[in-house]
């Protein structure tokens, strides 16, 4: 096994909700483990083949989830802004890892609305609308560089090219 951590997320039913606890894994994962108890080396093997075959069947059935970090990490970026809520490797505080920026390219830019707002789609296929009022200068040729950063209180803050940060909200598109 490489030394990348491996983590398993059991769905649960009911709302689609994403839930790992470390202190008392699933009963899957607890019989798995507790095949290393046993003494005899053909029944500890019988133990590992038949807890094996479980995860397996679980896993093919969509009942578990196995990701790694880097798997996780990934999944964060792509649904950065859209207050999705997996798994936290280190439980309910952010990880120093959690990710805290984004960087993409512009590929489409236009105002909408009265207020005239910006509406921008990114190059990983995000889109986001600008939620201040501010009256940011944003040249629309595709191919400029694009940051969005977490800041207070769940918002987010947009900085595309040189220009001056403003407020944005992931929007979700079908």
């Amino acid at each position: 096994m490489s030394t990348a951590a491996i983590s398993l997320v059991v769905l649960l039913s009911g709302g689609g909700t994403v839930q790992a606890e470390t202190s008392n894994p699933p009963s899957i994962i607890a019989a798995l483990m507790d095949c290393r108890e046993i003494g005899d080396e053909s029944a500890r093997l019988s133990c590992y083949d038949h807890a094996v075959a479980r995860l397996s069947d679980a896993q093919a059935q969509g009942d578990v989830v196995v990701m790694d970090r880097e798997a996780i990490q990934d999944n964060e970026r792509r649904t950065f802004g859209l207050g999705v809520r997996l798994w936290r490797p280190q439980g309910e505080r952010p990880s120093p890892e959690e990710i805290q920026s984004i960087a993409s390219t512009l590929v489409a830019a236009r105002k909408v609305g009265p207020g005239g707002r910006w509406l921008l789609t990114l190059g990983d296929g995000s889109v986001w609308l600008q939620i201040d009022t501010a009256s940011p200068y944003i040249t629309r040729a595709s191919g400029q560089p694009v940051t969005i950063r977490r800041g207070a209180f769940g918002s987010y803050r947009m900085t595309v090219g040189n220009g001056v940060s403003f407020s944005v909200r992931r929007q979700i598109v079908e």
